[in-house]
């Protein structure tokens, strides 16, 4: 029961909401073609979380870290004691927010689990989107097309048109661009923030992006 009851507390998934809700994986830093796919990392947040600990050790001492994971991971315990609990004593029925938190190992839970971003990314205008969407939609166990119309503008100075699409479902976003590859990242960046992935711009962006 200890061992299980560790195991929900510093498990990946679990681990990963502290990153997120502290907003740390904003400050991840990669190559542009990277850097998205890096800060939606759940496995990464997780590691994050661990070196910001492993960090205010070697900064301040134990006692500090005590204190904040106390805090941090107090709640969590709680909920987890609570879920495994109901797994072991007949008639145990855990609460709402433990199985939400935990929903994953609840698994028969009619409660659908958190999403994984508990915050959008900061917008970007560079490249890296369409790795970031195509990441999305392999986690969200979905698919997604792309379908290019033919080029319009001129030989030397062609303009491309693609949509994404949701298989099945509708059309995420539209853009157009010199190549095939810009206008797949405009268009993959503008579903990022249609599906509150990525956050809009602060400002209105002026170029080819429709919705």
């Amino acid at each position: 029961m200890q061992a299980l009851l560790q195991a929900l507390v510093v498990a990946n998934s679990h681990l990963a909401k502290f990153t997120q809700h502290y907003k740390l994986h904003f400050q991840l830093r990669g190559n542009a073609s990277q850097q998205l796919t890096i800060q939606a990392s759940m496995p990464i947040h997780a590691d994050l979380f661990e070196a910001y600990v492993g960090a205010l050790f070697q900064e301040q001492g134990l006692n500090p870290v005590y204190s904040f994971l106390s805090q941090a991971l107090g709640p969590s315990i709680s909920l987890a004691y609570e879920v495994v609990k109901g797994n072991y004593v007949e008639g145990f029925v855990a609460s709402t927010q433990a199985r939400l938190v935990f929903s994953s190992y609840v698994g028969g839970s009619d409660i659908p689990p958190a999403p994984l971003m508990a915050h959008p990314l900061p917008f970007t205008d560079e490249s890296g989107c369409t790795s970031l969407l195509n990441q999305h939609f392999t986690q969200q166990h979905k698919h997604l097309d792309w379908e290019f119309s033919p080029p319009g503008g001129s030989a030397s100075a062609p303009v491309w048109e693609v949509k994404a699409v949701e298989r099945g479902g509708s059309v995420l976003a539209t853009a157009t661009g010199a190549t095939k590859k810009t206008a797949k990242n405009i268009a993959a960046r503008r579903a990022l923030i249609a599906l509150g992935v990525l956050q809009a711009p602060s400002t209105p962006q002026i170029g080819t992006e429709n919705a």
